[in-house]
């Protein structure tokens, strides 16, 4: 009976507990706000509160800024939800002047409250605009103070000059976006030599102190296309002009430094962002093939040769004969990055395909007759590799019948007289 007694009065313990623990939690661990950094800020601008017992973020957390009397709301955006401190970031100020509202900051069913001033957002100021380098130039960059944060919204209006003509454009692919760095995609028909931009609009407010142009230069581009165009477009200079003043040029930096003899302009290689900048500024074709230098018709070079028949690898001069004469520096029309059979394909096997002659000695040993020496004359197809190395593929003709047969095919690897040219050994 005793023991019952006593079984059932630690049960109304444990139960009054139980259902007092809540409430006395509750009572003693209310969330607070100790710190809120800063109390004045503006769009985009981060803002940390620290304090104790936020908990963890659920569908009754949220913070607003109320204003007009609490008639007008603000949403903000969380980044960061802990027991102990919170971060958010505010959005576009939907007036053009300061907000002066409440923060309130909803903990379950608690709201904590305090004065908050939504700033105005700061005048832009934009220092720069420039190619990225990194990239070889296919971006652009601006680097400023003031310019916001990345949002959906973002926006710029850019105008420059295309073909003489102000083209004004919308840019709205963006690869990141700080308050003193924008980095966007240059678009389609944006200049590819040097020019100037400047940037009217951001985010769809005017830049009144952002009407300075800025001078926007390609990193990528060749010394000698950016002299021709400067001379073209400041000048009006004609292209016999223009491929004059370019040899002088390099003749008055020999006379400065004679030991240099490289310097002597014998052509340039152009890649495609050059051949983009020449076609953009009218050059002919005339002048884009002197600008690349002598056109090449043979070139003599030696060969590794293999034999299919005799199993044999022997060594060749070769004489390679341009099917289209080209100099060194000038543009290969890419071939494995073109539809096949279309029209660039076909220009591509053009520049790639030239002929080849060559003549060799082979070392054969009979039995019955001793060693004895067979010529072959070979005749057959290059393939550019590089503009100096080549793969051969051909006919051997021997000189005297060898075993009764006198023609078998050869493969070959030549390097030609070229390798001396991109070493810069020879002119």
């Amino acid at each position: 009976m005793l023991s019952k007694i006593i079984l059932r009065t630690v049960m109304l313990v444990m139960l009054f507990i139980l259902l007092l623990t809540p409430i006395i939690c509750f009572a003693g661990s209310p969330p607070t706000i100790d710190e809120i950094t800063p109390t004045n800020a503006s769009s985009g601008q981060e803002v940390i509160i620290k304090g104790s017992n936020f908990g963890t973020k659920d569908i009754n957390s949220n913070i607003k800024i109320l204003y007009n009397n609490g008639e007008s709301t603000i949403d903000v955006k969380i980044i960061e939800w802990k027991n102990d401190g919170i971060r958010f970031m505010l959005p576009e100020n939907p007036s053009k002047g300061d907000i002066k509202g409440i923060l309130n900051v909803f903990v379950n069913e608690t709201i904590l409250k305090n004065d908050f001033i939504f700033k105005a957002a700061p005048k832009p100021s934009i220092c720069s605009i420039s190619r990225n380098d990194e990239d070889g130039g296919k971006s652009l960059v601006v680097r400023g103070e003031n310019l916001g944060y990345a949002s959906e919204k973002n926006s710029i209006v850019l105008q420059y000059i295309v073909e003489k003509k102000d083209k004004e454009v919308t840019v709205t692919k963006f690869i990141s976006w700080t308050g003193n760095k924008i980095e966007f995609e240059i678009p389609e028909d944006f200049p590819s030599f040097d020019t100037t931009v400047r940037i009217t609009k951001l985010n769809d407010s005017a830049l009144e102190d952002a009407q300075e142009k800025f001078s926007v230069q390609n990193p990528a581009l060749n010394e000698y296309v950016k002299t021709a165009v400067v001379l073209k477009n400041n000048n009006n200079a004609d292209e016999s002009f223009i491929l004059e003043y370019i040899a002088n040029e390099q003749q008055r930096k020999v006379d400065a430094d004679p030991s240099n003899k490289k310097l002597v302009f014998l052509g340039t290689r152009l890649e495609d962002i050059d051949l983009k900048t020449l076609s953009e500024n009218k050059f002919s074709q005339d002048f884009i093939g002197k600008l690349t230098g002598i056109s090449q018709y043979v070139t003599v070079g030696v060969s590794a040769v293999w034999l299919t028949k005799n199993h044999d690898l022997v060594t060749s001069p070769t004489l390679r004969i341009f099917i289209n004469p080209k100099s060194y520096f000038a543009p290969r029309t890419p071939l494995f990055t073109t539809k096949i059979f279309s029209k660039a394909w076909l220009n591509g096997i053009r520049d790639k395909i030239d002929i080849n002659f060559g003549y060799t000695a082979k070392s054969e040993t009979d039995s019955s007759t001793g060693s004895k020496n067979t010529n072959y004359v070979l005749a057959g197809l290059s393939f550019e590799i590089n503009r100096s190395a080549l793969l051969n593929v051909g006919t051997a003709l021997a000189t005297k019948d060898v075993n009764n047969d006198k023609t078998q095919f050869y493969i070959g690897l030549t390097v030609d007289s070229n390798l001396l040219k991109g070493l810069g050994l020879m002119k």
